[in-house]
C-alpha cells in the first residue's frame, strides 16, 4: 500500500485522502513529496514493491537494471553506489529489549531521501503511523523540507535505542549484584550471554546509521568548503545540500547514536568481566566441592582400611585375644578420624 504526502514551503503537511484532503491547487503547488510504502507481509515481494516505489518517486535512475541495483542498495543499506550523489539511503531500526527468545526486537524502516522527495518503507503500518504522528507534531517552522522526515525517523530511532541502552545498563547492574552475591546462581551465565547478544544486535543496527550520518555530514561540510573556494557561477548541486539547521540537527543525532554505542560497548566489557568472574567462581566452587569429597573419602578410608585388615581373619593380629581389644580398635579408629577431620578443617578442606 502506497500513500503520498506533500510538504509546502510554509511547513504544512498535505494529504490527498483522509478527512481533510488538500485542495488541488495546494497539492500541485507543494513540490516536496513524501511517499510512504507499507511493504507486503511476504518478504519475497518487497523487492518488486520497492522497485515500483522508487520508479514512481524518481529517486533512482530509469531502467530495469538501474532500479534493481537501487532497490538492492536501499533494502540492504549498502553505500550509495547505485544512487545519485544527492540521495541518501538509510536502514533505520526501532529497537526494543524483549524477554522472549530474541533479546532484541527491531522494526526496520527503509528511507531514501533527496532535497525534494523522500520515500519511507516499512512492513508494520504502526511504525509508519508513529513516524507520521512525529512529523505532524512538529511546528510548521520546523517542518520545512523533506529532510524533516529523516530527522524525525532518526530521532524516533534514537529514543528507542536510548531506552534499550538504559534497560541494558539497569539489567547489567542488577546482574552484577547477583554475580557477586553469596547466592550466585549458575543461570547468571545464561543471563550474561543474553545481554551480550542484545548488545551485539543493537550495535549491529546502530553502527551503520552512525557511519551513514558521518558520510552525509562530512560530505555536506566538504561541499560548503568547495563553495567557499569555488567560482561565483551556478552551483549545480547546492540545492541538494542541507541547510545549517538541518546539518546541526543531524550532527547532534550522530553524537547521540555515538553516545549510545559507547554506553553499549561499556556494558559489553563489564558483562565480559562478569562472565569471567562468574566462571572463575564456578570453578572455585567446583574445586571446593572436590576438596570436600576428597576429605570425606580420606575419613572413610581409615575405618575401612583397619576393619578390612581385621576382616582378613589372620591368626596373629594385635589385640585379637585381649579382653579390651575390640573397644581399643574402635577407639583408635575414632581418634584417627577425629584427628583427620580437625586437620582438614584447619586447612580449609572441610
Amino acid at each position: 500500500m502506497r500513500t503520498e504526502y506533500r510538504l509546502t514551503a510554509d511547513g504544512e503537511l498535505l494529504e490527498r485522502g483522509g478527512d481533510h484532503p488538500a485542495p488541488d491547487a495546494a497539492w500541485e503547488g507543494a513540490r516536496e513529496r513524501w511517499v510512504v510504502e507499507v511493504l507486503p507481509p511476504d518478504r519475497e515481494r518487497w523487492h518488486d514493491a520497492m522497485i515500483e516505489a522508487l520508479a514512481e518517486t524518481g529517486l533512482a535512475s530509469e531502467g530495469e537494471d538501474a532500479l534493481r541495483r537501487a532497490t538492492d542498495t536501499v533494502l540492504a543499506a549498502h553505500p550509495n553506489g547505485s544512487l545519485s550523489d544527492d540521495t541518501v539511503a538509510l536502514r533505520v531500526a526501532l529497537l526494543s529489549l524483549d524477554e522472549g527468545e530474541d533479546p532484541v526486537t527491531s522494526e526496520i524502516v527503509h528511507l531514501v531521501a533527496r532535497h525534494d522527495r523522500v520515500l519511507t518503507a516499512a512492513r508494520d503500518p504502526r511504525v509508519i503511523e508513529r513516524l507520521l504522528a512525529r512529523v505532524r507534531a512538529l511546528p510548521p517552522a520546523k517542518r520545512r523540507g523533506t529532510y524533516v522526515v529523516a530527522r524525525s525517523l532518526l530521532t524516533l530511532a534514537l529514543e528507542h535505542v536510548t531506552a534499550l541502552s538504559d534497560a541494558v545498563t539497569a539489567r547489567t547492574a542488577a546482574l552484577e549484584e547477583d554475580v557477586f552475591s553469596d547466592s550466585s546462581s549458575d543461570t547468571n551465565v545464561t543471563r550474561i550471554y543474553r545481554l551480550k547478544r542484545a548488545i551485539a544486535d543493537a550495535r549491529r543496527h546502530v553502527l551503520p546509521v552512525i557511519n551513514r550520518l558521518t558520510l552525509v555530514t562530512d560530505a555536506d561540510d566538504r561541499g560548503d568548503e568547495d563553495d567557499d573556494g569555488g567560482s561565483d557561477g551556478d552551483d549545480g548541486g547546492s540545492s541538494s545540500r542541507l541547510d545549517a539547521a538541518a546539518l546541526a540537527h543531524l550532527e547532534r543525532l550522530e553524537q547521540g547514536f555515538r553516545r549510545v554505542a559507547e554506553a553499549l560497548e561499556t556494558d559489553d566489557r563489564l558483562l565480559g568481566d562478569m562472565l569471567t568472574a562468574q566462571l572463575t567462581m564456578v570453578q572455585v566452587r567446583q574445586n571446593t566441592d572436590m576438596r570436600k569429597i576428597s576429605a570425606y573419602a580420606a575419613l572413610a578410608a581409615v575405618p575401612t582400611s583397619i576393619t578390612g585388615i581385621y576382616g582378613m581373619n589372620f591368626d596373629w593380629m594385635p589385640e585379637l585375644t585381649w579382653h579390651w581389644g575390640y573397644p581399643t580398635v574402635l577407639g583408635v579408629i575414632l581418634v584417627l578420624v577425629v584427628g583427620l577431620q580437625r586437620l582438614f578443617k584447619r586447612s580449609g578442606w572441610l
